[in-house]
């Protein structure tokens, strides 16, 4: 088992092969390493992607606790903010108004009023993102 380690880690020269050489045809129908790195850019993906809904998730909650004057065990995706934090039509409207400012996004008032619970709220600054980044 040793050895063939060893070999494996002996430089391509070593082996009698040119690091630059394009692969032989025989070695074109080899399994192909392919899948391989697209599972570890995939998982690269998911984890960037995961960090970023975190950062997303982080910000809102600051906005929250800012805004509505509660502790962070308060605040999570199943609160009704309006009805957990008592929240006025004024205190909503400073609430999305700094969502604006924060993500640097718009937020119609349609949209707004669709809007009751935390994970909405972080649904739907993830979508705005994301539709701000394909344009």
């Amino acid at each position: 088992m040793k050895k063939r380690i060893t070999r494996l880690c002996l430089p391509a020269a070593a082996l009698g092969l040119s690091a630059l050489a394009a692969p032989s045809s025989n070695m074109a129908h080899a399994a192909s390493p392919q899948p391989a790195q697209k599972a570890a850019s995939d998982s690269q993906k998911r984890r960037a992607d995961k960090e970023w809904r975190a950062e997303i998730r982080e910000k809102v909650d600051k906005i929250v606790m800012s805004e509505f004057g509660v502790e962070r065990k308060r605040v999570g995706p199943d609160v009704r903010f309006c009805v957990a934090y008592g929240g006025h039509s004024i205190n909503l409207i400073e609430f999305f108004v700094k969502l604006e400012d924060g993500f640097a996004i718009e937020i119609p008032d349609e949209d707004a009023q669709d809007i009751h619970y935390l994970r909405d709220v972080y649904a739907y600054v993830e979508k705005r993102l994301r539709e701000r980044e394909q344009s």
